[in-house]
């Protein structure tokens, strides 16, 4: 399905493919009808909405029932008006065309809405079509196959429209009326008025809650699904009701609740159908048992989503997937808004621990400001619920004194009860040690890592003594003064490759206008993050641009496969959800922005916990840019006394001033080294002793955990036959690649023959699964192959062998190989000439007792029919040795000259 479709739509294809891998051909013509209607009727309101603009159209509209006919009859009037009389140069009109015409003709599909041709002959144009009555199951089978390639190149042609034509708002009445407001080009256009989904109960809501532009720049309302669970209904009726008030710090504390209750049950939820598929990672025990902790549950969830997408053929697990994922073209899994955020393990549990009506929180603008960041991912995970909540069954128990509830759930072919001695899910939000207000007891001494802070080679001098200065306060312990050398490290980071990317920027040619706005106000963190973003999209997309490619590898990779960007670690993929226009975050600028010894960098409890939101987004930052600071050189010049520099790059041929309009600034204070003997670390195996005894669930801080050193443990799974890159059937599998150590494991796959192939070539992540396929036609003779698994502290080669499920190719001698091929034909012979002679002695035994030692003189089929009756079966048998070992000595044979070749 293209991105950027109708909500409704995607419902309707995932309920097509669902009865087609069902074999329900019934189903499936009913919700192939509704597909194309929908689409009928939708771009009949958008050709209509973009026509009307450049011209006084009539256009037919009945009441009641929606007519497709009257739907055709409006593409066909819209099409040809823009066609003939509408500017042809605007987009919004040459994106309309382009969808029903191809080089001047009509495409196939337009073809039976009637427009560029007729339909070829024996097929119904689509209102006819639509229009006619369900025939018997053979009649369905034909209908679909023969429609169903129709639907399949409308969706094709859209595809460029639905990705630049943006979707402002859709919104689904409780009556099954929709309202679509589209964006294409200049023009907004409101389509709905031949639209109707009233079948559809993923799309209509339970109730509707507005939000007020006071409280969010444009309109926007929260989609509350049929069926939500009662806790959280109740909490979205406190919402609604802060909302018609008009009170930003009710709201803001609503939302808050409203998202943890998500986590926590979600966490609950996804835990126990990985372990009722037997596949629940021991590493969760202990954030299972720490379940009143909202960023164990935030982890938690994001681990058994790891797991749960490796198991397709679970109805549970695709269902909770679901919420969380969307398929692409290539059954790539495509994270949702709300997945985007939980994927940066602390950034939603971190802010969930907000509590609005204390310190800054106090006042009603903050509480707006924090309102407007997590509006859209409330929005789009009630959204992604429609469908869980219409396929589960809940059965809450009472809730429990102490503030947690059990309950049972129905999903999919399974029933799963969620309490103790399990995940427990909580209700009163509860502020477990380290994730309160409050200081803990006797932690102030305690370093906050395992292992000193790493400094890329060629790293600007600036940056090192910036993190030195950080690696001491956290060999200390110092939460506050951790936190701000973190603040300073990353605020130079973004401010260092803001100006390296606007110089690859300028490589290009002219900088656009707001390039050279962001430009001029760099002083500010706010616009030279959205520099950084804005540069970072335009660079790096030829081979040619050698400055541009390297800086782009910072933070993305190509994916062989999809061609498609990925993000390289928690950086890239914090940039991307500060780039989200439809979103009013920029976290990684306000964190940037704090200031010493006030609000969050004044409270140890509050520096510790923005310290495990950001510490990992640091080091993968650092990791994929050391790259880069190897190959360059730096020319620094001493900071002025308000912090702002100069700084030359030289990387190659090209030599990158970071000099006026762009102003580089360096935080004063922020590289000075304190005169402080920064203590030992103690051995990984001995530090922490006390803990074991004291806190044995938090006896590992998130910081500490960060900084161990991973461990690669693979397995090998083959899954049989499947299609290459290049349309091949090889045999195929997964490399399940786990962590068992610490820190977050990254790499890169390499396959070291083109016979083979590997998808994703760069992993991160302490769950990840490759997948692999092997040509074996084109295994070589003379040598293995392997594909490589690299990390930053080891290399492994997974053979081929391994693969495919052989024993290891060794070479064999002359002698050994000859013998090893006359095997089969010794082993056959003996079969058959020991079978022959048994059976022939058996059969003379037989008639000297039946017929007499002259048998041999007599006619048997004359003189002795019983007995020669009883013998001939084992004739039978002898020749069906015989030709099983004929079809059995060449078939070996070939496997062994394959599998020892000479």
């Amino acid at each position: 399905m293209p991105p950027g479709s109708p909500a409704h739509l995607e419902h309707m294809l995932d309920e097509l493919n669902e009865s087609l891998d069902l074999d329900a051909p019934g189903t499936s013509l009913r919700v192939l009808k509704r597909a194309l209607q929908f689409l009928a009727g939708y771009y009949a309101d958008l050709v209509e909405g973009v026509a009307s603009v450049f011209g006084e159209l009539t256009f037919n509209h009945k009441e009641g029932a929606a007519d497709p006919e009257e739907f055709v009859e409006a593409i066909q009037t819209g099409i040809s008006f823009l066609m003939t009389d509408a500017p042809q140069e605007l987009p919004e009109v040459r994106s309309l065309v382009d969808v029903f015409y191809e080089d001047g003709g009509g495409k196939k599909f337009a073809r039976i809405l009637g427009v560029g041709g007729k339909p070829r002959r024996g097929t119904m144009p689509l209102e006819k079509f639509i229009a006619a009555p369900i025939p018997v199951r053979k009649k369905c089978v034909q209908e679909v196959r023969r429609y169903l390639p129709y639907l399949r190149e409308w969706l094709e042609s859209s595809a460029n429209l639905f990705s630049n034509a943006a979707i402002i708002s859709e919104r689904t009445s409780q009556d099954g009326k929709q309202a679509i407001v589209v964006q294409i080009g200049k023009q907004t256009v409101t389509a709905g008025r031949r639209l109707e989904v009233a079948a559809c109960a993923l799309c209509i809501p339970e109730r509707e809650i507005d939000v007020p532009t006071s409280l969010f720049e444009r309109p926007v309302y929260f989609f509350v699904p049929q069926k939500a669970p009662i806790h959280l209904s109740e909490i979205l009726t406190r919402l609604d009701g802060a909302m018609k008030k008009e009170d930003p710090v009710s709201g803001f504390l609503e939302l808050r609740n409203a998202l943890e209750f998500l986590i926590r049950y979600f966490a609950g939820v996804a835990s126990k159908v990985c372990e009722d598929l037997g596949a629940l990672p021991k590493s969760t025990k202990p954030l299972i048992d720490n379940s009143q902790s909202l960023s164990s549950s935030e982890r938690l969830l994001n681990v058994c989503l790891e797991v749960l997408r490796l198991k397709p053929d679970s109805l549970a697990a695709k269902t909770v997937i679901g919420i969380f994922y969307r398929r692409n073209e290539m059954f790539e899994f495509i994270p949702r808004w709300h997945s985007e955020i939980l994927a940066l393990n602390g950034q939603l549990s971190g802010w969930c621990q907000l509590e609005p009506g204390y310190g800054e929180l106090e006042d009603p603008e903050v509480c707006k400001l924090e309102f407007e960041k997590h509006v859209p991912t409330l929005r789009e995970w009630l959204v992604a619920l429609g469908g869980y909540l219409q396929s589960t069954e809940h059965f809450f128990n009472e809730v429990k004194p102490e503030g947690n509830v059990e309950f049972s759930l129905r999903i999919g072919d399974r029933f799963l009860e969620i309490g103790e001695p399990g995940y427990t899910l909580w209700l009163n939000n509860p502020r477990p040690a380290g994730e309160t207000v409050e200081v803990e007891s006797g932690t102030a001494n305690k370093p906050l890592i395992r292992e000193s802070i790493p400094i890329p080679r060629g790293a600007p001098g600036v940056l090192e003594r910036i993190l030195t200065r950080m690696d001491i306060y956290l060999r200390l312990g110092d939460p506050i003064q951790s936190c701000i050398s973190l603040r300073d490290a990353l605020d130079y980071l973004t401010r260092y490759f803001a100006g390296v990317a606007l110089a690859a920027f300028r490589e290009l040619g002219t900088l656009p206008a707001e390039a050279e706005k962001l430009a001029e106000q760099s002083l500010s963190i706010y616009d030279c993050e959205k520099l950084l973003i804005l540069a970072l999209r335009s660079i790096g997309h030829e081979s040619e641009e050698k400055l541009g490619v390297a800086v782009k590898n910072v933070f993305y990779y190509v994916e062989e496969f999809s061609k498609s960007e990925k993000p390289t670690g928690a950086h890239a993929r914090l940039l991307a959800l500060d780039a989200d226009p439809s979103s009013k975050m920029q976290n990684l600028a306000e964190f940037c922005s704090l200031k010493a010894d006030e609000g969050v960098l004044s409270h140890p409890a509050r520096s510790k916990r923005e310290l495990e939101r950001f510490l990992p987004t640091l080091q993968d930052w650092l990791a994929m840019a050391e790259p880069f600071f190897r190959e360059s050189k730096h020319h620094e010049e001493p900071p002025e006394e308000d912090g702002r520099t100069e700084l030359v790059v030289e990387y190659g041929d090209f030599y990158l001033e970071l000099i006026e309009p762009y102003k580089f600034y360096i935080r004063p204070g922020a590289d000075e080294i304190p005169d402080i003997e920064a203590p030992e670390l103690p051995p990984p195996d001995l530090a922490f002793d006390e803990d074991l005894v004291d806190e044995p669930i938090r006896r590992k801080s998130p910081e500490e955990l960060a900084q161990e050193r991973p461990f690669l443990v693979h397995r090998v799974d083959l899954i049989g036959e499947r299609e290459n890159s290049k349309g091949k059937k090889c045999e195929a599998g997964y490399i399940v690649l786990t962590n068992a150590g610490g820190g977050t494991l990254s790499g890169t796959a390499v396959a070291t023959d083109p016979c083979l192939e590997v998808d994703p070539v760069r992993f991160r992540g302490n769950k990840v699964a490759l997948s692999y396929w092997v040509d074996t036609e084109e295994l070589p003779d003379n040598y293995e192959v392997f594909i490589q698994l690299k990390t930053a502290h080891e290399q492994r080669d997974i053979s081929v062998f391994e693969m495919i499920g052989q024993a290891r190719n060794k070479p064999v001698s002359p002698m050994l190989g000859t013998i090893k091929m006359l095997m089969p034909a010794l082993t056959s012979i003996a079969l058959f000439y020991g079978a022959f002679y048994g059976i022939s002695h058996y059969i003379v035994d037989f008639l000297e007792k039946s017929v007499g030692r002259y048998f041999h003189t007599m006619e048997l089929t004359r003189d002795a029919p019983e007995s020669l009756s009883q013998v001939i079966f084992l004739t039978h048998i002898l020749g069906y040795i015989f030709l099983f070992t004929a079809g059995f000595v060449p078939y070996q044979v070939a496997r062994v000259f394959k599998r020892f070749p000479p």
